[in-house]
């Protein structure tokens, strides 16, 4: 007789398959989501089961959540992910609880308030002179480049001399999205051209 599977054994396997499907990022969002899971099991003292999912877990694990500082945003997000494992879950039959409702997962995100800076800003940041503290000239060349490529971090950050390509006489960075798997073509500016330098 084999031993029943546990919740986060059920997880991990589930996740082993899903990982050709999924994306490094996304896989890592329910990797996240699993240790809050653990986390909350472990401030709760109570064992997580498959059929400890209903309204009062949702209620208590988002309060776990926001003792912890974590935005709503980012608790919709671990709800969402959780609602993943769930759904395969009872379509297993591995939970009979008759209070799990999936519904009692939803949690919709907040309109997030998009903050940039404009081309004045930029230029200010460019040209202050920080070559007496090299980290924060650094810091500041890297984040700049982000700005002038419009990339994730994911993807601006692993910028080599390799990912500088010439096309139509000109240069590009080719970045291929982590999050997405695109393939972008990102114009060398001139500003990008100096910090480079």
């Amino acid at each position: 007789n084999s031993k029943p599977i546990t919740f986060f054994e059920f997880c991990d396997n589930f996740l082993e398959l899903k990982s050709k499907e999924i994306n490094i990022v996304t896989y890592r969002s329910y990797k996240q989501t699993l240790l809050k899971i653990k986390g909350y099991e472990k401030t709760n003292g109570e064992k997580i089961a498959f059929n400890s999912f209903d309204k009062t877990f949702v209620l208590n694990f988002k309060e776990y959540l926001e003792e912890n500082d974590f935005s709503h945003n980012t608790i919709s997000k671990h709800l969402k992910n959780l609602k993943t494992f769930l759904i395969e879950a009872n379509h297993k039959r591995l939970i009979n609880n008759p209070d799990f409702n999936i519904k009692d997962f939803n949690l919709t995100p907040e309109e997030t308030t998009a903050i940039y800076l404009n081309e004045n800003e930029l230029k200010l940041m460019f040209d202050l002179d920080l070559s007496d503290k090299k980290h924060y000239e650094l810091a500041r060349d890297i984040f700049l480049i982000g700005c002038y490529t419009g990339q994730r971090i994911s993807d601006y950050n692993g910028l080599t001399k390799e990912s500088i390509k010439k096309i139509n006489g000109r240069d590009f960075f080719v970045i291929k999205q982590k999050k997405t798997g695109n393939k972008d073509n990102c114009p060398i500016t001139k500003e990008i051209k100096q910090i480079m330098n």
